[in-house]
Order: C-alpha cells, then structure tokens, then sequence
C-alpha cells in the first residue's frame, strides 16, 4: 500500500472516530450543534455524514439560523449554489456560524450574487479574524457587485493595512479598481505607500501601473522619471525572469516615449523606439527560435 492510500486511510478514520465519538459529539454549540465535528467532515470532503449529524442533533427554539447556516455550508462544499438562493435570504443573522461556516457561506452568497449577505458574512468574519484576508476580499467583492466602488476600495485597503503578507496583492486589486473609477491620484498614492521602491518584478509591475495613471493625469515628466526607475530595474534581472523583464521593458519604453512625444523631447522618443524596435526583433526572434 503507498504512502499517500495510507495516509489518506488513516485520515478518514480519524475524521469517522472523531464524528462519532462521544468527547467530540458533547462539544456543542448553544444550540446543541457539535460544531468540530460538523468542521472536520466538511473539511475532509464527508458532506453527507456532517449532514446527518446536523440533522441528528437536538436542538432548542431559536436555533433556525444555525442549522440554515449549516445547511447552506453544505450545499456550498457540494458546489449546488443554485439551491442556497432561497435559504439565504431567511438568514437572519451569520453570527451563529463556525468560522469555517461561515467561509462557506460567504462563498455561496457571493456565487448567487446575494451581496447584502454576503457584506453581513464578511463583516462578521473581520470581527472574529481581523487578519485574515478571505472576508476583506468577500466584503470588496459584494461591494463591487453592488456598484459600490468606493466601499469595494475601502475594503481592499483595510486589507492591505491589515493583513501586510498580501498587502501587494491588496494594492494591485484596489490600484485597478480605482483606475477603473478614474480616481488615478489615489491609486499612486496607494502605490507609493505599498510599493515605496523597485525590488522586484512585481513591483516594477506596480509602478508601470504608477506612470500610466501619471500620463493619464497629464504628468508626463513623472510619467518619464517612473518609466525609467523600471527600465533601469529590468537591466538588473537575469536568469529565468529575465524574459519577463525583457517584454515589461518593451511596454516602459513604448510608454516612454510616448511620454517624450507629448513633451517635444524628440530626440528621446526617437530612440526610446529605436530600441523598441531592436529588442521586438530579438524578444520575438527568441520565441520563433531564430
């Protein structure tokens, strides 16, 4: 027997020991659910055993919520979202949810496009898990659904503030909905803040974003200051990464010059495509292998 059968044996009686045994089955909610066991086998793929200890449980008056919650976790793990739009607009209130309750249900009242809810689950989440970057993802998503852009931001910048090791990714998402908006002086604003330096390809990336949003607001000579903080960057990078660099350095130099055109530095954009030209002939000659 491999490895990975075994493993995978010895984490299915695991997870079967722990639904029915008696420690883990009294360690219930207030509503009488045995919420880490109804976790664990929705974690580990087993749907219909954690449907039936939901529908096995005991439960008081008031417990309507939960076992919906629970229900449309389930439907959620499953992938039938189609049949949580009727179940989630009798949701109350998510605060009776687990936590990975309620990422399920987050997941499902974004796929049926029920954003209201989908605010309720992602707030209740920031609450309990302030850095975790799921519900400020879920909140500005059901934020831009509802065509509220200005919250969507909001909520991807309280992400990047809050959850710093995917504050890069953060950035990008709200640079690219503030562009979309035209709000190009908060989105180099959000750039200087995440992205202070050139350190990477990323964030060469980042400031192309910053010097198109410059041109967009008429500031060419920052355009061109920007432009050639990447350019100087892409020199630098050798090895595998080095191809990448190659084509971001034919963008910053097409922009470049472009920038240079508007400003009557002739000499410049004449060579800024000079050297676009050179370089297409050899990036393009190295895919077709000449």
């Amino acid at each position: 027997m491999s490895a990975c059968i075994r493993n995978g044996l010895v984490g299915a009686l695991i997870v079967i020991f722990l639904a029915g045994s008696s420690q883990a089955q009294g360690q219930r909610d207030k509503w009488g659910f045995p919420t880490a066991t109804i976790d664990a086998l929705l974690k580990s793929g087993h749907v219909d055993r954690a449907k039936r200890v939901v529908e096995q449980s005991s439960t008081g008056p008031g417990s309507e919520d939960a076992r919906k919650i629970w229900e449309i976790a389930c439907l959620a793990k499953e992938g039938r979202y189609e049949s949580c739009k009727k179940i989630i607009p009798t949701i109350r209130s998510f605060k009776d949810a687990s936590t990975y309750g309620l990422e399920l249900a987050g997941d499902a009242c974004l796929h049926v496009e029920d954003c209201e809810a989908a605010v309720k689950v992602s707030t209740e989440g920031m609450v309990r898990q302030p850095n975790y970057s799921l519900w400020y993802y879920q909140r500005a998503k059901a934020h831009r659904l509802m065509n509220q852009m200005e919250r969507s931001g909001e909520d991807l910048e309280l992400g990047r503030l809050n959850c710093p090791d995917r504050a890069h990714d953060f950035c990008i998402k709200e640079v690219t909905l503030l562009r979309a908006i035209n709000q190009y002086e908060k989105a180099i604003l959000v750039i200087k803040k995440t992205c202070p330096g050139c350190k990477n390809l990323k964030d060469a990336a980042t400031l192309f974003e910053k010097a198109d949003c410059e041109q967009k607001l008429g500031r060419q000579s920052d355009a061109v200051a920007t432009l050639t903080q990447v350019i100087d960057y892409c020199r630098s990078v050798k090895g595998y990464k080095g191809e990448q660099a190659e084509y971001l350095t034919l963008r910053c130099l097409e922009a470049r010059a472009k920038c240079c055109e508007k400003l009557g530095r002739t000499a410049e954009m004449q060579a800024d495509r000079a050297l676009v030209r050179a370089k297409s002939k050899e990036v393009y000659g190295d895919l077709l292998g000449k």
